[in-house]
């Protein structure tokens, strides 16, 4: 993906969602979970994925409450405690 995309010196700024969205079929695309992982100690559940690049990444979903879910993606993460 494009660095222009979610350029560097935008961190944490308001994007619009024009911006946001505005080049998505340039963004790439995850396949079928290859892995996953369940900890009932911390309450989350680990998706792994493979990358275009064939390197891991992870999608962590934590359950916050009965009713109340957090996920979390960054592409460049492949473990639970990065």
């Amino acid at each position: 993906m494009s660095s222009d995309i979610f350029p560097s010196n935008r961190v944490y700024k308001f994007l619009k969602v024009e911006e946001y969205f505005g080049r998505y079929q340039e963004w790439e695309k995850l396949g079928s979970a290859v892995g996953h992982s369940f900890n009932k100690n911390a309450k989350t559940l680990s998706l792994k994925f493979k990358n275009a690049d064939s390197s891991d990444c992870l999608m962590l979903i934590e359950v916050l409450q009965n009713d109340a879910l957090r996920v979390r993606f960054n592409p460049t993460k492949s473990t639970e405690a990065e």
